[in-house]
Parts: structure tokens; C-alpha cells; sequence
């Protein structure tokens, strides 16, 4: 645990690990470019939230560890608490709906592209919803909504219509495989 105390082994350890997750979803998998885009994301998110993780269990190592689910819960709370402060989630959830909207984008292409042969009406349909979400994902859009419909479109809510507006797409309205 005294060794998890030094941040450049904390930070060495993170750096392992986005070397092995990259080089399995990235080089060693046959994954779809999709596929890898999506690994490659989670593994710098994973990569960003290893080194507060490592310094909040090097903290509370060595403390004996209660049993109650209060003690748990606590401990779990702080460490989110920690992580969210860390990566200044307030900050950074602008850049996050741009990146959910590039990445909506890039769907809506790549269903393009996929059946451009026999470019159907659910093909358009499916790409159009697609980059409705986009738009949708991103903050000008969406004040610019709030303030026509006087309505306010918590972050939740935003998650919540994002996700499922790709899985009902892609169940219902996309072409199918």
C-alpha cells in the first residue's frame, strides 16, 4: 500500500494498463472499426479514473474495513466524489455531448456507406435519426431548444434520450444486418 503513496507508480500502473487494453482491442482483436472506437474511448476513461482510484484505496488500505453496508457506501461515494472532482465532470460535459455528437455522426455515415447499394427508405430513416441525436447532443442545440419550448433538459435526461434513441433505432427503424 506505501507504494500506491508515489503518483508516478500510480500514473505507471494506468499507463500498463492502456498499453494492454490497447494493444488487445485495438491491435490483437478483429474488431469493426466501431467496435475499436468504442474500446479505445473506454479505455482513456478507464485510464483517467486508475490513478484517483489507486490513491483513494492507498489512503484506506490499510484501515481496517468495517463490515456495514454505511461503511461501504461511504467509502464507494468518496471515491466517485474524488474521481468526479478530479476529472472536473462540470467542466468537461460540454466537450463530452460534442464527442457524443461527432460519435452519432459517424454512426449516421457508417449506416450510410453500409447499404448504400440499396439506399432504402429505412436506411435514410435510420441515418436521419442518427443525426438528429447528434444534434440533439450537442449544448447549442439544445439551449437553443430549452429556450423555444421553456423546458430544461437535465443532464440525466439527456443520457437517458441519447441511449435510447440509439436503441430504439437500432432495434426498430435500422436496416437489418
Amino acid at each position: 500500500m506505501s507504494t500506491l503513496e508515489n503518483s508516478s507508480v500510480r500514473w505507471a500502473i494506468a499507463f500498463v494498463f492502456l498499453g494492454v487494453e490497447l494493444l488487445l482491442f485495438v491491435v490483437v482483436a478483429d474488431l469493426f472499426w466501431v467496435d475499436r472506437l468504442i474500446a479505445v474511448v473506454v479505455s482513456m476513461v478507464l485510464f483517467a479514473t486508475i490513478p484517483a482510484t489507486l490513491k483513494a484505496v492507498s489512503e484506506t488500505g490499510t484501515a481496517p474495513v468495517e463490515s456495514t453496508q454505511q461503511r461501504r457506501t461511504a467509502l464507494v461515494a468518496g471515491a466517485v466524489g474524488r474521481v468526479a472532482a478530479v476529472m472536473r465532470i462540470d467542466r468537461i460535459a460540454p466537450l463530452v455531448s460534442w464527442i457524443g455528437a461527432v460519435f452519432l455522426v459517424v454512426l449516421a455515415g457508417g449506416t450510410m456507406t453500409e447499404h448504400l447499394s440499396g439506399t432504402s427508405i429505412r436506411t435514410v430513416a435510420s441515418a436521419s435519426v442518427y443525426l438528429l441525436l447528434a444534434a440533439f447532443a450537442t449544448p447549442p442545440v439544445r439551449s437553443r431548444l430549452q429556450e423555444r419550448l421553456r423546458v430544461t433538459f437535465s443532464r440525466p435526461v439527456v443520457v437517458v434520450v441519447l441511449t435510447a434513441g440509439v436503441l430504439v433505432n437500432e432495434e426498430v427503424v435500422a436496416p437489418p444486418m
